[in-house]
């Protein structure tokens, strides 16, 4: 084992890993579920137990079946003005993909910071950012990420803050990136508002509950 574990972990992170390791973190709760009743059984692969120990996974709770997310565009429920996927459009810099690795997803920000918005997802995500400053690695394993999730259907209720720091993740067609936690899963009408370094980026989803 080298002196320096973290920087183990991260140069060993660096290794193409494949899709899949980007993927599970993007999962829907449900799927997320299954994969996770699939490793208590035994059945982990060496590849997923390598992003584990590379990945940190947040603990959080579960969206159930009979709630929805909406995310940018999605029938948000009245008064709630979710941020428009024709509004996200953004490409990233070179090398990082002109499409995100996720079904129905879109970029949304700036060069500085961005992030993946999906139409309608269900279950609690990673709030997972990328930005051209970012070194990720052993240089800046901790980024100093914070994102705030405002509820703008609830004055006075206080926001969830995630970070900082939050924690760098690779995957070696998406490059470096950085997840701040778990998204939140009340229902309600959520104002994002994430800052890295000197950039900033908000906007607004809401989660209906279908009971």
């Amino acid at each position: 084992m080298p002196d320096d574990p973290r920087r183990w972990l991260h140069d060993a992170a660096a290794e193409p890993t494949g899709p899949a390791a980007f993927d599970l973190l993007w999962a829907s709760g449900r799927r997320r579920r299954r994969r996770r009743q699939a490793a208590l059984g035994g059945s982990v692969t060496a590849l997923v137990a390598a992003v584990v120990a590379v990945v940190p996974m947040v603990a959080g709770p579960w969206v159930g079946d009979d709630a929805t997310v909406r995310l940018a565009g999605g029938s948000s429920g009245e008064g709630c003005p979710v941020t428009e996927l024709e509004e996200a459009r953004f490409s990233p810099p070179d090398p990082y993909p002109a499409e995100p690795p996720v079904d129905d997803g879109m970029w949304y920000g700036t060069a500085e910071l961005w992030t993946v918005l999906v139409d309608d997802a269900s279950g609690g995500l990673k709030s997972v950012w990328w930005s051209a400053d970012f070194e990720g690695g052993a240089d800046e394993p901790e980024p100093d990420i914070e994102v705030a999730y405002e509820r703008l259907d609830a004055p006075g209720a206080d926001p969830v803050v995630l970070g900082p720091p939050g924690t760098n993740a690779y995957e070696y067609r998406r490059g470096w990136f950085m997840i701040a936690g778990m998204t939140p899963t009340d229902p309600g009408c959520w104002r994002v508002t994430a800052t890295y370094r000197d950039a900033e980026l908000t906007y607004v989803y809401a989660i209906d509950d279908e009971e």
